[in-house]
């Protein structure tokens, strides 16, 4: 299972950024709740996702986590275009169908053994929304280029070191001569 950074929250909390997207499976949650997708590791927590439905019906993230449904198991729903109310209640053809499950991000882990944050009974979800990333790729990248040189600078001061060490053996070889 997978920690909720505190500071993750604490930085959604702050911002509460959201960005219009107009697709009708775009959802995001306020800042704070956060959606439950099950996966084969587990469950994973998230702020916004972009949805599909899958063959079985089942509404899945980008990552094939399945949306698990308030009250628990599986959102699943049928062919249409949703409708998505503010409490997370899916409507195809103006007929509820499922409910997102919103849970506490308050900060806390899930455990190992599934325990789950608990339910927010009056959760804010909107409808073709996404939370954008907090990351700064332009940082990100000259952050990951600054740790590919030292790595190679510390993959030099071990050759030098073994070479050096070489060169002391086979002077010590040839003075113990």
């Amino acid at each position: 299972m997978m920690p909720f950074e505190r500071a993750e929250v604490a930085a959604r909390q702050a911002t509460n950024a959201v960005t219009q997207t107009g697709n009708a499976w775009d959802v995001a949650t306020d800042a704070a709740g956060m959606m439950m997708f099950r996966t084969d590791d587990g469950l994973r927590a998230a702020s916004s996702a972009q949805l599909r439905r899958d063959a079985d019906g089942r509404l899945v993230d980008t990552a094939g986590g399945v949306l698990q449904a308030a009250g628990g198991g599986d959102v699943v729903v049928g062919a249409g275009t949703p409708t998505i109310l503010r409490d997370g209640t899916i409507l195809i053809a103006g007929q509820a169908v499922g409910r997102i499950g919103v849970f506490a991000s308050s900060g806390g882990t899930m455990e190992a053994m599934g325990q789950i944050p608990e339910e927010i009974a009056d959760p804010v979800v909107r409808q073709g929304f996404v939370t954008p990333s907090q990351v700064d790729t332009a940082t990100e990248m000259v952050e990951l280029t600054r740790a590919g040189r030292l790595a190679e600078t510390g993959a030099k001061i071990f050759q030098i070191y073994d070479d050096l060490a070489g060169r002391v053996a086979t002077k010590l070889g040839e003075i113990a001569r």
